[in-house]
């Protein structure tokens, strides 16, 4: 089963520059997706390396990600991140059981 990502997270823009908050959550997210799709795209089967990641998309980027819901970013942005992260967390989860089947 492949997925196909989006080569890199959303480009956070709005009617001006972002507050420091959400450009430092931006970033983190930012970052940890890039990570976790360079990771996929390696041909390193490890499960351990995959769990690592969707765990750290599960418990610490989604949180964040949804924080920003309730900031003044664009809602249009929000869909396609949301879209983003939803896509890398099914990809991370097809990668597992491809190496544990593997």
């Amino acid at each position: 089963m492949s997925i196909e990502l989006p080569g890199s997270f959303p480009t956070l823009h709005g009617p001006g520059p972002p507050s420091n908050n959400i450009y430092q959550a931006h970033k983190v997210i930012s970052d940890s997706y890039n990570n976790s799709l360079q990771l996929l795209r390696q041909d390193d089967q490890d499960p351990l390396r995959f769990h690592f990641h969707l765990d750290r998309l599960q418990n610490r980027i989604i949180p964040l990600f949804r924080a920003l819901s309730v900031e003044n970013v664009p809602e249009d942005w929000l869909e396609s991140g949301a879209h983003a992260l939803g896509k890398l967390l099914v990809a991370l989860w097809v990668a597992i059981k491809g190496a544990e089947d593997w």
